[in-house]
């Protein structure tokens, strides 16, 4: 992101609250990078309306509640669901196995693809060249 010149905000656990607010009434910056660990419970971020999931999990539980972050009452926009999914990895088996168990049934839109330019980011965040 930062190679690309994409404004972010990356969520630590010494700064929780003050980046959260941040990220809340920033104009400029449309990214927020947090782990599931972190960010999956007690977040209102109806600002954001996509959610890049780049930590697999093969419970579905903690997908909803990060997903539940953005679905939220106030939340005027459309929102998308991605999850990255590394070629020949544990990334591929987890997903294997949380779909063959049938836990993330409803809570995915998949989309077959082999990776996304920086463009397409950009085109995502509404983020000008």
């Amino acid at each position: 992101m930062q190679k690309a010149k994409m404004p972010f905000i990356e969520i630590s656990r010494s700064e929780y609250g003050k980046r959260v607010f941040t990220f809340e009434f920033s104009d400029s910056t449309k990214i927020l990078l947090c782990s599931l660990s972190m960010c999956a419970n007690g977040l209102n971020l109806t600002q954001a309306n996509h959610i890049i999931f780049l930590d697999p999990t093969h419970l579905s539980s903690v997908v909803a509640q990060a997903i539940g972050r953005i679905s939220r009452y106030g939340q005027c926009r459309e929102m998308k669901v991605y999850h990255m999914i590394v070629e020949s990895s544990i990334d591929e088996e987890l997903r294997r196995i949380a779909t063959s168990e049938g836990q993330e049934a409803g809570l995915l839109q998949q989309k077959e693809r082999s990776g996304w330019t920086i463009g397409e980011i950009r085109q995502i965040f509404g983020i000008a060249h």
